[in-house]
């Protein structure tokens, strides 16, 4: 390769001659500038997505600026129906208190037939002192509910066909009931019954019921425990305290039967 001091004058430094190689500070000069190109087209690509970038962010910033605008718009409405509501709440509870009415101010004539049930009174909230004289009748009361604790003896009036019991002395009379002592009548009722054997025999009886001790039969009867056909040909008292029957059957009985005596007994004195 020819010296620099024998180049053409006209020919610039670092450039091949005529027919020369380039040189290699002319290769690297050249790598240098493409490289330089490379970052140059990079940095332009970079650079043309981020105004991209800060475009749409504009764009979402725009949006949001109006949608933030509606909001604060709703918030402000919502927030004076509510101060609005508060006030009419406020009224209506200061009406309300002021139309409650006074201990006493609800009369009678206020109140509709049937308003007041047992379920709106109180245990003890009506005294006698509340209830005018014959405001309370007989319908009103419900069976058994008045007992001596509840009645003043001194407000009971005397009982028709009585009007000498307050007068009475002693209760002598009570012994007697309609001039029959009261040991004539009778009290302690007692049933008993007898009973023959079960068979196919044309007849059955006497069979008699007796009355326990001390007691007198007042009635009686006889029954037929069977499907034969039978007849009751007696049935009466026997003396004072038995009751007896008889039965016979009406022809030859097929099937077993029997006759059950009862007697109703009582006591008397």
């Amino acid at each position: 390769m020819a010296d620099d001091s024998e180049r053409d004058p006209g020919e610039a430094p670092g450039e091949p001659g005529q027919g020369g190689e380039p040189s290699a500070g002319d290769t690297e000069l050249e790598r240098r500038l493409h490289a330089d190109e490379q970052r140059i087209i990079a940095d332009e690509i970079r650079l043309a997505r981020d105004e991209e970038r800060i475009e749409q962010e504009e764009r979402w910033i725009r949006r949001n600026w109006r949608l933030a605008l509606v909001l604060s718009g709703l918030l402000a409405l919502t927030i004076v129906a509510l101060a609005v509501s508060i006030v009419a709440l406020n009224r209506d509870i200061d009406a309300v208190a002021t139309a409650v009415p006074k201990d006493g101010s609800v009369g009678t004539a206020a109140l509709r037939d049937g308003a007041v049930t047992r379920a709106k009174i109180a245990p003890a909230a009506i005294g006698g002192d509340v209830v005018a004289d014959g405001a309370l009748t007989a319908r009103m009361v419900a069976a058994n509910t008045l007992t001596g604790a509840q009645i003043q003896e001194s407000s009971l009036a005397i009982v028709p066909r009585a009007t000498r019991a307050d007068a009475a002395g002693r209760a002598d009379d009570a012994s007697r009931l309609g001039g029959v002592a009261a040991g004539e009548y009778l009290h302690g009722l007692t049933v008993t019954r007898a009973e023959s054997q079960t068979s196919t025999l044309d007849v059955k009886g006497p069979v008699s019921a007796s009355c326990p001790a001390g007691t007198t039969v007042i009635a009686g009867g006889a029954s037929i425990d069977g499907t034969a056909q039978v007849a009751i040909t007696t049935s009466a008292p026997d003396g004072a305290s038995a009751w007896i029957a008889e039965a016979a059957a009406l022809g030859a009985p097929s099937t077993p039967w029997k006759i059950v005596v009862t007697a109703i007994c009582a006591s008397s004195g």
